[in-house]
């Protein structure tokens, strides 16, 4: 039997480096993929990446750290 995670951790600057799925795809999976808990560093909160992670950490209950050095 296949177990889904309860807590996600990642680390990255949000943006896709390969074709990723649709934002709409993203956004309806998460919240069933456990919580997400998404952190990067020294990157404005306007910035795609963040503003994605920030999203995608809400909509799963989580949490978002923007992180400066």
């Amino acid at each position: 039997e296949r177990v889904k995670p309860s807590i996600i951790v990642l680390f990255s600057d949000g943006l896709p480096t390969i074709e990723a799925p649709g934002m709409k795809n993203i956004m309806n999976n998460i919240s069933s993929s456990g919580k997400l808990f998404a952190m990067t560093i020294n990157m404005d909160e306007t910035y795609p990446g963040a503003v994605l992670m920030k999203k995608l950490a809400e909509k799963s209950e989580g949490e978002f750290w923007l992180v400066e050095e």
